[in-house]
């Protein structure tokens, strides 16, 4: 028996469900990595996104720019969550500025009017309530098959490429925020227009190598 979850929405628990269970539901999107779960028999309650997160290649947060590709490996069961991301909170600097800028001001400033503290508290809710919405409308997955990118909140819609149906593979990185790490990639079946675009996320090419390496993978296996 793999590893078990309970899952908790809203106040109740439930479960506990198989991590493949777990996987469909969030790609169906009947939950979401800012959801909480507790392994079974553990105490520890955290994020479904902490589970899936980390990209094989390299460690997470990491991202380096050496096109050096590491042999393939065997193709992984079909249907497993291999990435899951949303946009890097770094690639909300201003709506970050906003948040530090009206929280320290209304803390500095409070005590001499009420109307400073009221002010700089909204405005950092408000810009800590934008980031965690916005990024809850973008959710970013690869599995052995395919390239998905599913929008909404509330209302769904999704885009998605076969992995054997890539030919290009484009990594964007510009400004301070491509500094930082943070870049766009593009999936590519036909011509130069990207099927699919996983926005402004954290080591993009990290995921450009793990989807290089199911291609190779897909290969090795179809070979005579």
């Amino acid at each position: 028996m793999g590893r078990q979850l309970y899952i908790y929405i809203g106040a109740k628990r439930e479960g506990p469900f198989e991590m493949a269970e777990v996987e469909e539901m969030l790609e169906a999107g009947e939950l979401d990595f800012d959801d909480e779960c507790q392994p079974l028999g553990s105490a520890r309650r955290r994020r479904l996104g902490e589970l899936f997160e980390v990209v094989p290649g390299g460690e997470d947060g990491e991202d380096s720019d050496d096109e050096e590709e590491s042999p393939a490996a065997e193709a992984p069961p079909a249907g497993r969550l291999l990435y899951a991301g949303q946009p890097a909170i770094l690639n909300y600097p201003y709506a970050l500025l906003a948040a530090v800028g009206g929280g320290a001001g209304g803390y500095l400033l409070g005590p001499t009017s009420l109307w400073y503290f009221v002010v700089g508290s909204g405005l950092a809710i408000g810009a800590v309530l934008y980031i965690v919405v916005d990024r809850s409308t973008r959710r970013y997955l690869v599995t052995p098959q395919r390239v998905e990118v599913i929008r909404g909140l509330v209302v769904k819609s999704s885009d998605e490429v076969r992995i054997r149906d890539i030919r290009t593979i484009n990594v964007r990185r510009s400004g301070l925020r491509g500094f930082l790490g943070v870049g766009t990639v593009e999936f590519s079946s036909v011509g130069d227009a990207a099927d699919v675009a996983f926005e402004n996320i954290r080591g993009p090419q990290r995921v450009k190598r793990l989807v290089r390496s199911l291609q190779d993978a897909g290969e090795k296996a179809g070979a005579p």
